[in-house]
């Protein structure tokens, strides 16, 4: 699609083709003939542009999506989500170790998940596949207020996106249950309903035929663009990352 002139955009709007701008507009108007009510310091034009790139600028499917996160957002008071105290994380994140490192040379925040001895019931002793959840979205709902423009203006450009980075090392299917795969598709459900268009790549590291398994069931939960952005590079990874990651 051909991109509309850089200069007409500062470092922190991201850049739009002719179609999604003329998409966006449309999707505004909608909003305002339907009198939608919602937060625009939060649904500003780039978390707009996200539904219409969900939804390959089909308006009348993004504004669907965009009224059932709106009501989601209500429902489960997520502007208040910052308030969220997991008082747990600390010890959780000794038995699940995962955060933010650095960013990749897209500029894009990098999220480093390590599934090593991870024993699922230890964590639950800890803590809820509910409160997790929650902590997810908190996590996510700073990243794209806090992170993304930190990185944007490191980078010079707009950064809407992460890259995330799964190490399966010494990892093991009897360790985390079969419930497991309701916090996935939980977790997959907000990251692509609510939160569209945030994760730019996906690595998942030190696979064997054991993950190869459960991938054939997580992969039903998402959708074909997320699918295609999941790369499983091969045993000397650190090559492959190369490309796109800085070490």
């Amino acid at each position: 699609m051909e991109k509309i002139n850089k200069k007409e955009y500062d470092i922190y709007t991201i850049i739009r083709s002719n179609e999604e701008d003329e998409s966006l507009i449309k999707l505004k108007d909608k909003i305002i003939s339907e009198k939608i009510q919602y937060n625009s310091k939060v649904f500003d034009d780039n978390y707009l542009l996200r539904f219409i790139r969900a939804r390959n600028c089909d308006v009348n499917l993004a504004l669907q999506m965009l009224k059932k996160c709106i009501e989601w957002r209500k429902e489960e008071k997520i502007d208040e989500i910052h308030l969220f105290d997991y008082r747990e994380e600390m010890e959780v994140l000794s038995l699940h170790p995962r955060g933010y490192h650095k960013t990749d040379k897209l500029g894009r925040p990098i999220h480093y998940e390590l599934l090593a001895n991870l024993n699922m019931g230890d964590v639950l002793n800890l803590t809820s596949f509910d409160r997790m959840i929650r902590y997810n979205i908190k996590k996510i709902d700073y990243c794209m207020k806090t992170f993304f423009p930190i990185c944007s203006k490191k980078a010079n450009r707009n950064v809407y996106q992460l890259t995330n980075i799964t190490d399966l090392k010494d990892f093991s299917l009897f360790q985390i249950g079969r419930n497991i795969y309701d916090y996935i598709q939980a977790d997959s459900v907000i990251m692509q309903e609510y939160y569209p268009e945030t994760l730019g790549k996906i690595y998942i590291l030190n696979t064997g035929y054991i993950f190869m398994g459960i991938w054939a069931i997580v992969k039903t939960f998402l959708n074909e663009t997320t699918t295609n952005r999941v790369s499983f590079p091969s045993s000397d990874y650190l090559s492959d990352l190369q490309e796109t990651v800085i070490f």
